[in-house]
């Protein structure tokens, strides 16, 4: 019986301290609404890079705008990870992915902006597809 507790100890501990994040930190608690009275129409890059740094992609449209893309992505483990046997078959990740896109006009200034928060998932192990 000490046994079976003391593995059902480990592996909620286990499931407690497997969450990951990875991608700009400073959008780790950032919602739209944060977002819309950080980022006002007009200000440059220089005011943005200050807060949320260097974006994670840069591109480019048509009429010569600039797209700067941050993202955020925290996941968990699942819990099928824990046990042994079933994580050779079915083991994975999930949460969320924040992505910030930000839209700067040919003079470099912030012309629009759009925050999305979209679920994540990833499945691995031999019954993933």
């Amino acid at each position: 019986m000490r046994i079976i507790k003391l593995a059902a100890a480990t592996a909620l501990l286990g499931m407690a301290m497997a969450c990951a994040n990875a991608g700009n930190q400073a959008l780790k608690e950032e919602t739209g609404a944060t977002v819309a009275q950080k980022l006002e129409v007009g200000m440059s890059q220089p005011d943005v890079r200050g807060l949320y740094g260097g974006p994670n992609t840069t591109s480019f449209t048509d009429g010569g705008n600039v797209i700067w893309k941050y993202e955020f992505v925290e996941a968990q483990a699942k819990a099928e990870n824990f046990i042994p046997v079933v994580n050779l078959f079915a083991s994975g990740a999930r949460g969320h992915k924040k992505e910030l896109t930000i839209l700067f006009d040919e003079n470099d200034m912030l012309k629009k902006h759009s925050m999305t928060v979209s679920p994540v998932e990833t499945n691995t192990g031999l019954l993933s597809q």
